[in-house]
């Protein structure tokens, strides 16, 4: 992968990973025979104007329209291609870093012992970055370069020897880097399933199936991200492309010697509609294969030690606690909205600056007492790790009384209104449990003294 700056015209003149030293020197051989010919009509050795009916618009324009739609339509394709397989590896990284980090914070609330957990955490990252590394070595196909892995010395040798083989051993050719990647995938679930029926895992299942979930897309955007490695661009296409080109390559000085110009414009013309149309093939057969050990493919060992670094960050014992807020917090909306607080609100570089410059190194301490466990104090960090605090703004103002009064007052016409609001209610309910009462003596008395006696009853008031 090159760097460059699009805003300098200096990269223009890049010469690695370019096309144009390429495409130059197929073309300028041809330029040098568009040069040859003009002099020779010059000097009357033959005549070109037999040659002019290519000059026309029907015969030369067709072809070159039509060279130029198959050359834009294969570059557009292998540029889909370059960042289909671009996005397939980022996100094959994200979805597993994600699963790594819920399966470690899964464990911050284990009741089992700190040693246990620590081990969990250690061979959970070491696992993922195996995963990454063999989908990685399928993806590139460097066969003569290999991936590093955090602690690979720390896993034991059959598991080792059971992904890597033995070249001269009858299972080489039948183990391939995909089923050393499934081989892998499995383990780790198995390593899941394992931890959380130990204890150590201390979220409910369905929780857990999230990582499963995870776990599952980043292996389709591992296959999404093999396909551009399985299936190169359709052969009848890129055949036909090389084949016209070289028809454009051989037609173009002819067509150009017509012309009523200098010999050397001649030549300049071939040399530049030449590069053109082969720099066009040469960006698109560059760019539809985009791992591997060429200038212009994707950073593959870059991005497996930035996955591996992101994986160590997540074994560091600062990131294993919570942050807690201070004895100086604002926790009032008022004071943290207040102009005079201002200054509180600033990049967390800031928070560090102190007169003296830096704060001090922190001491090292063991991880085994930051390893998140209920039997210890994880939420109360030690002393050493926590950071210097920034000095202490002056408290916000005290609100004006006449502000307090106010505050006080809609309070209480809030309780008055509940009151009210709740009396109202308890006066309803009272009133429908009377009408019930009454129509149920009402059928009662109907069914037992029939609907004569029920007329002649006398009257009852009906609560409204």
């Amino acid at each position: 992968m090159i760097h460059y700056n699009p805003n300098k015209w200096s990269s223009m003149f890049g010469y690695r990973g370019s096309v144009l030293p390429v495409s130059i020197r197929i073309s300028l051989p041809w330029a040098l025979v568009a040069l040859l010919i003009k002099y020779l009509e010059l000097w009357g050795v033959i005549d070109l104007k037999v040659l002019e009916f290519l000059n026309t618009g029907e015969i030369y324009g067709g072809f070159t329209f039509v060279l130029g739609f198959t050359l834009v339509f294969r570059t557009s394709q292998s540029y889909t291609r370059y960042w289909a397989a671009a996005t397939a590896v980022h996100e094959m990284g994200s979805e597993w870093s994600d699963s790594c980090a819920s399966l470690l914070a899964f464990c911050s609330c284990s009741k089992a012992r700190p040693e246990e957990i620590q081990r969990y955490m250690h061979l959970t990252v070491r696992l993922f970055s195996v995963l990454h590394a063999m989908a990685m070595e399928e993806i590139a196909e460097l066969k003569h370069e290999n991936f590093r892995v955090i602690d690979c010395l720390g896993l034991d040798r059959d598991s080792l020897e059971s992904i890597h083989g033995n070249d001269t051993s009858a299972n080489a050719n039948r183990i391939g880097h995909a089923i050393k990647t499934t081989t892998v995938l499995c383990w780790l679930k198995k390593h899941i399933v394992q931890s959380q029926a130990l204890g150590i895992i201390a979220v409910p299942p369905p929780i857990l199936t999230r990582v499963f979930h995870e776990l599952s897309m980043g292996l389709v955007e591992y296959h999404k991200a093999q396909q551009v490695v399985i299936w190169p661009f359709p052969f009848p296409y890129a055949q036909l492309n090389t084949f016209l080109i070289w028809i454009f390559l051989f037609v173009s000085p002819l067509v150009i010697c017509t012309w009523d110009t200098s010999p050397w414009i001649i030549a300049g013309f071939t040399l530049l509609t030449g590069c053109s149309m082969v720099g066009l093939d040469c960006i698109a057969a560059e760019i539809e294969a985009p791992f591997g050990p060429d200038q212009n493919d994707l950073p593959c060992f870059e991005m497996m030690d930035d996955y591996n670094a992101l994986l160590l960050a997540q074994l560091d014992p600062l990131s294993w606690r919570v942050p807690h807020m201070t004895e100086d917090a604002l926790v009032d909306y008022r004071s943290l909205t207040h102009p005079q607080n201002d200054s509180r609100t600033c990049c967390v570089d800031d928070c560090f600056k102190e007169k003296s410059g830096r704060p001090p190194l922190v001491p090292s301490t063991n991880e085994l007492d930051l390893v998140p466990n209920l039997n210890t104090e994880a939420a109360k960090p030690p002393t050493a790790l926590r950071p210097a605090e920034p000095p202490k703004e002056p408290a916000a103002p005290k609100l004006p009384s006449d502000a307090v009064e106010e505050l006080r007052e809609l309070r209480r016409q809030q309780q008055e209104f509940f009151t009210q609001q709740s009396q109202q209610q308890r006066e309803y309910q009272e009133r429908h449990c009377q009408l019930l009462q009454h129509l149920i003596q009402v059928s009662s008395q109907r069914s037992n003294g029939g609907s004569g006696q029920w007329c002649a009853a006398p009257a009852r008031s009906v609560p409204k």
